[in-house]
């Protein structure tokens, strides 16, 4: 039978508080496990083999996928200044 862990377990592990666990979970680096019926989060060896696996590598990815989503938002966010700023000079000629 695989050993199941708890959150604490897991954190103690792995070498991390359990805050980030939760936190890795929340943004995606990690599958959230499922919750048995008295709420508990319990992980599998599999879950902790997959959270020891998560390393730098999947941090640069992630970071630099919202690097990306942050520059298209600029660039989309510069655009709109530009035709605001005509607007407001058109409007100012009137």
């Amino acid at each position: 039978m695989n050993k199941r862990y708890q959150i604490g377990e897991l954190a103690k592990e792995l070498n991390l508080n359990k805050e980030t666990i939760r936190y890795y979970e929340k943004i995606g680096i990690l599958n959230s496990p499922k919750r048995e019926s008295n709420g508990y989060r319990y992980y599998s060896e599999d879950d902790r083999e997959e959270s020891d696996g998560c390393d730098l590598r999947h941090l640069k990815q992630f970071i630099s996928e919202k690097i990306n989503s942050v520059n298209h938002k600029i660039e989309e966010l510069g655009r709109v200044k530009i035709f605001l700023e005509e607007l407001n000079k058109n409007l100012l000629s009137e």
